[in-house]
C-alpha cells in the first residue's frame, strides 16, 4: 500500500530592496555635518561670531563721530569673516586624509567627484550661513546700540557694505578650498593660505615689475567685488585662473587617483 507524499513547503525568501547609490543631497549632509560637527569646526565658529560680536560692541558703545553708521563698523567684523571663514572649508578638505577617513568615505560613496562636489557646495553653504549670521548680528547690535543711545541707527549703504564682502569671502572660500584640496595636508594647506599670497604680492612687484598685478589674486578678488567687476578682466581671470582654477584642477586629479589607505 502506497503512501502520498505531502508537498514540499517552500520557504518564502525575503524581499530584498535594490542597492542604490548614496544620494548627492546626502553627500551634502554629510559634508557639512563633517564642517560643523567637530570641535575645530564648532570652536572657529564660535570664536568668528566672538569677533563679530566684540567689533559690534565696541563701535556701539564707543562710535568714532557719535553717532551709530552701520557702515563704520561692519567691514572691519567683515573682514574677519573673509580671513577665517575660509579654514572651515579646509578642514573639509582635508579631513579624509588627515583624520583617515578616506576608506570609510570612499567605500560608502565610490564615485570621488560627486564627494568633492558636495564639499565645494556645502563649504560655500557654510560661509554664505556664516556671513548671514554675521550680519545679522551687527544689524541688530547697531539697532540695539542706537535705540538705546537715543541717537538712532543710519542703514545707509547696507546694499554696498555688505554685497563686496560677500563675494569676496565667497571668492576666497573657493581658493583657500582649492589649495586645501590640492595639498591635502590641513597645517600646510593652511600654512599655504595664509603666507603664500600675500608673500607673493608682496615679492611680485619686486621680481615681475610690470606682470605682477596679473598674479596678484587679493586685487582680482577686489575688482570682482567692487562696483565694476569688469575692469582689467585679463588680469582678473589670470590671477583666478592661477591661484583657484589651477590649484582646483590639481586637487580634484590627485583626489580621483590618489591610493585610499
Amino acid at each position: 500500500m502506497s503512501t502520498a507524499t505531502a508537498p514540499a513547503v517552500r520557504t518564502p525568501q525575503p524581499v530584498r530592496s535594490p542597492i542604490r547609490p548614496v544620494s548627492f543631497l546626502s553627500m551634502l549632509r554629510v559634508e557639512t555635518r563633517k564642517q560643523i560637527d567637530t570641535r575645530g569646526g564648532r570652536s572657529l565658529l564660535a570664536m568668528i561670531l566672538a569677533f563679530v560680536v566684540i567689533i559690534t560692541a565696541w563701535y556701539g558703545i564707543d562710535p568714532p563721530d557719535g553717532t551709530i553708521r552701520f557702515n563704520q563698523f561692519a567691514p572691519p567684523a567683515l573682514q574677519i569673516l573673509v580671513m577665517f571663514v575660509p579654514v572651515i572649508a579646509m578642514l573639509a578638505m582635508t579631513v579624509e586624509w588627515t583624520q583617515r577617513t578616506a576608506l570609510t568615505t570612499f567605500t560608502l560613496a565610490p564615485r570621488r567627484l560627486p564627494v568633492i562636489a558636495a564639499k565645494y557646495l556645502s563649504a560655500i553653504g557654510l560661509t554664505m550661513a556664516v556671513v548671514a549670521a554675521s550680519i545679522a548680528l551687527m544689524a541688530a547690535g547697531a539697532w540695539l546700540a542706537g535705540t538705546v543711545s537715543g541717537v538712532g541707527t543710519d542703514f545707509s549703504g547696507l546694499g554696498t557694505v555688505v554685497l563686496g564682502p560677500v563675494i569676496n569671502g565667497l571668492l576666497t572660500t573657493i581658493m583657500a578650498a582649492s589649495i586645501a584640496l590640492a595639498i591635502g595636508q590641513t597645517a600646510i594647506a593652511i600654512a599655504v593660505y595664509f603666507v603664500l599670497p600675500t608673500a607673493f604680492s608682496f615679492l611680485a612687484f619686486s621680481l615681475l615689475k610690470g606682470a605682477a598685478p596679473w598674479f596678484d589674486v587679493f586685487t582680482a578678488f577686489e575688482r570682482l567685488s567692487g562696483s565694476d567687476p569688469w575692469t582689467d578682466l585679463p588680469k582678473t581671470l589670470t590671477s583666478v585662473g592661477i591661484w583657484v582654477v589651477l590649484p582646483a584642477a590639481i586637487g580634484i586629479t590627485r583626489a580621483l587617483r590618489r591610493e585610499v589607505k
